[in-house]
């Protein structure tokens, strides 16, 4: 019997096929479905997210044999693995129905509690994966920082508005632009969690951001590698730092980093101008 997990029968089926290898395999010592099956949030254009746990011994064999697995499938089309942490690896492969699955391999030393597993359903379990889920749901929503913590973050998240305009002037464009975007993303999740709300997702944007911050993220996402579009980025990222950085006043009463502030804008603004030239 196939079991409900998305409401929809033909990718409940392709659930069922995608994990019934593992269920008698006792390399494998647990597995559970992730992700927005898990969530609740499963659509169907979502894709599905597997973890797999298995003995530490067994790595290497299972890391050759898990493509195989794939490709066993009747509707496999395409896959290829990629390297998680250096330690542990996923698989990924799409379906004739263009459904991507995605078994995320890991061994018990490397999996640690987060928010991500706080839902995941459970399919196979030595406990292990029990474990990991009670700790997971019993984690704030949002670490506290400490005060200490708060103002190198903050100057960290600033070392970036030179790493970005100095790849640029090196002619390392795509770099720099990769770093503007990383930058945003940081800075919201930043700002939001100060706040108390955690989306370390960036698919959730759309159900959390003001239609300011939306704008702002879809001017992001669409800059050219140009001078002008570079020095946009940069100015809507040092907008969000700012507000951090009044934040930071309001709760401590005390300013952080004016007079560095200046002098680093200043030395931003001179760049700027020879990328212009």
């Amino acid at each position: 019997m196939v079991d409900n997990h998305t409401g929809i029968e033909k990718y409940d089926a392709l659930i069922d096929t995608v994990t019934s290898p593992f269920m008698d395999d006792e390399r494998f010592t647990g597995m559970a479905l992730v992700g927005s099956v898990a969530t609740g949030d499963f659509t169907p254009y979502s894709d599905f997210d597997i973890l797999l746990l298995h003995k530490k011994e067994h790595e290497d064999e299972i890391k050759n044999e898990l493509p195989e697995i794939a490709k066993s499938l009747s509707d496999f089309i395409i896959g290829d693995y990629y390297e998680l942490d250096k330690k542990d690896t996923y698989w990924f492969c799409l379906t004739k129905d263009l459904v991507h699955v995605d078994w995320f391999r890991f061994n018990p030393d490397t999996l640690k509690p987060k928010h991500y597993f706080s839902s995941m359903i459970i399919l196979k379990d030595d406990g292990t994966l029990s474990d990991i889920k009670a700790r997971s749901m019993e984690m704030p929503e949002v670490e506290e920082l400490s005060t200490e913590e708060l103002i190198k973050m903050l100057l960290y998240l600033r070392t970036d508005f030179i790493y970005a305009i100095m790849k640029f002037r090196k002619g390392e464009r795509a770099e720099g632009f990769e770093n503007v975007k990383w930058m945003f993303k940081q800075l919201i999740q930043f700002k939001y969690g100060l706040a108390g709300k955690n989306i370390w997702d960036y698919r959730k944007y759309e159900t959390i951001l003001t239609m300011e911050e939306l704008e702002n993220w879809k001017t992001i996402t669409m800059l050219e590698p140009t001078a002008s579009d570079l020095e946009k980025g940069l100015m809507i990222n040092w907008k969000n730092m700012k507000e951090i950085d009044r934040f930071y006043t309001e709760k401590f009463n005390k300013v952080l980093y004016e007079e560095f502030d200046a002098l680093m804008w200043a030395r931003i603004e001179k760049l700027l101008q020879e990328a212009r030239d």
